[in-house]
């Protein structure tokens, strides 16, 4: 019988009040989402009300108008262009390329009221929800609708590995997910209006009930959407979204409820750290980060601009090697560790990746099958905090070792 190995944990506080939000750019824009690297040149596109608005690493922004409709977000295409989705309920609305060559954007196809764009990274699928369904598109160019939303008004979609998940807005099925990478649907047992859809690392599914109600608040689901648990009331959520290295933010729509701006999730005391300083707007529409920097930081889209906060001691929840998925022994170590996965057996292969305290991968490895046991070196790297993550399609879990001298 296999030894089972004991996580040992190591706490370290949170500590986030001293730090800042700055702007980012472009300043004063109704700012929907951002999306980084971007193309060839890895540029930094800005949706917003007014329009699009480009960056390619340099102090000004260059703007693109959309005749006056808002644009709602926007994903990578190619190394000369993007999709992105635009419209508030006019002949107009729908899917666009924009060309960085020519600078010139065209109608891919028509969708009222387009809520979300999602690019699955998983298998290379682009989806689009709105106001009476999904499209779907294999390359990007080409879509069609898929018949199981039909009619269904669908706000927002994430997915881990080949776990779908779709939001709809109706009272009747409010949550819709898929464990084969989108092929089957089927509603899930959600009795409450989830608007808002986050995945983090370790496959733990977060989303928002909006508004005022005796339900508001922040909601996880343990098993992809199927069910879901109650984290804490709130009204007025916005949007809630995670940083490189997990840590839960959460936005509110307006100073009208108790609570606004910006605040770090804590899962273990479920509680809420606000961060609000040098944030001249409250209203939150979106969160993103750059996976690409070299320090931890997160992005907040706002009614009046994008804000950046760098760098702030992060505090991931010491119980992210749920169900014993990931072992380490010993935790901390000098020189090498033993790392155990705990796992049904699996023909899969699977990833390892470590990153350090700024979210920078400095490790990764893929994993066999049959290699439960992992002799780990630290090798070069400096004595501190890291954060491993390992996963497949199947299962997924994340923790924290610690490098001594």
């Amino acid at each position: 019988m296999k030894k089972l190995i004991t996580l040992f944990l190591i706490t370290i506080p949170l500590t986030i009040s001293a730090y800042t939000w700055t702007p980012f750019g472009p300043p004063g824009v109704h700012a929907n989402d951002i999306v980084f690297n971007v193309g060839a040149n890895n540029i930094t596109v800005v949706c917003a009300n007014d329009g699009l608005h480009l960056n390619n690493g340099g102090p000004n922004w260059d703007y693109y108008t959309t005749g006056g409709l808002p644009v709602k977000g926007a994903a990578t295409f190619n190394d000369t262009s993007f999709i992105f989705i635009m419209g508030d309920g006019s002949w107009s609305d729908g899917i666009y390329l924009f060309s960085l060559v020519s600078l010139q954007h065209h109608v891919l196809e028509w969708a009222y009221f387009p809520e979300f764009i999602y690019h699955s990274q998983f298998n290379d699928y682009y989806y689009v929800g709105y106001f009476y369904g999904v499209l779907f598109s294999d390359d990007g160019i080409n879509w069609i609708e898929l018949p199981y939303f039909d009619n269904k008004h669908c706000v927002s979609m994430d997915c881990s590995y080949d776990n779908y998940v779709i939001s709809e807005l109706s009272n009747i099925y409010d949550i819709h997910y898929s464990g084969d990478a989108g092929k089957n649907w089927q509603p899930a047992n959600c009795p409450y209006i989830i608007s808002d859809l986050r995945f983090k690392c370790t496959g733990e599914l977060y989303g928002i009930f909006p508004d005022f109600s005796n339900s508001s608040g922040l909601y996880s689901s343990p098993d992809y959407g199927q069910s879901w648990d109650l984290e804490a009331y709130s009204d007025n959520m916005s949007t809630v979204g995670y940083d490189a290295v997990g840590n839960i933010f959460i936005g509110w729509e307006s100073t009208a409820g108790a609570q606004e701006g910006v605040a770090i999730y804590n899962t273990l005391s479920k509680t809420f750290d606000f961060v609000n300083l040098g944030l001249p707007n409250k209203n939150i529409n979106k969160f993103r980060y750059d996976p690409t920097m070299s320090s931890i930081a997160n992005f907040a889209c706002t009614d009046s601009g994008v804000y950046i906060i760098q760098s702030y001691i992060v505090d991931i929840e010491e119980q992210l090697a749920h169900n014993n998925e990931i072992s380490v022994f010993p935790n901390p170590f000098t020189e090498k560790t033993t790392i155990e996965i705990n796992t049904p057996d699996s023909d899969q292969n699977s990833n390892l990746e470590v990153y350090n305290s700024n979210g920078v991968l400095v490790r990764s490895f893929c994993i066999k099958p049959d290699e439960n046991l992992i002799q780990f070196h630290r090798d070069d790297l400096k004595s501190g905090v890291y954060f491993m993550k390992w996963g497949n399609s199947v299962n997924s879990a994340c923790t924290r070792i610690i490098i001594t001298n």
